[in-house]
């Protein structure tokens, strides 16, 4: 075509799509990785909907990861896991983690959290 952007190219949508779909994935790997080296942990299991049928981002993920292991290559390498079925255990953890919260008697399973409008 013709018209102005002074000699820059134009990419495709799927281009544009897969640029966007590694930025975001770097983003979640670092975070994850500054989390997990403020909590000691090694291997991080990644779940949500954002990775399901998504090899983009779990490769994004897979490479990323490696990349901060290898700085620190005294250290115990980070993993990067991904589970068969992410959108459901991301739904239990996310339950798990407001059970958690609400039950402050100091069990993380319970069969039911009292109610704050209800005593005993």
């Amino acid at each position: 075509g013709g018209g102005g952007g002074g000699g820059a190219r134009r990419c495709s949508d799927a281009a544009l799509l897969h640029a966007l779909v590694k930025m975001v994935s770097s983003n979640i790997c670092q975070i994850a990785y500054l989390n997990a080296r403020l909590h000691g942990v090694q291997r991080i299991v990644f779940t949500g909907n954002f990775l399901r049928q998504n090899p983009v981002a779990r490769e994004a993920i897979s490479e990323n990861m490696h990349r901060v292991s290898a700085a620190h290559p005294d250290a115990e390498p980070f993993r990067a896991l991904f589970l068969q079925h992410e959108g459901y255990f991301g739904a239990l953890g996310t339950f798990l983690h407001n059970v958690k919260e609400r039950c402050t008697d100091g069990t993380l399973l319970v069969p039911r959290c009292p109610s704050e409008r209800h005593s005993g």
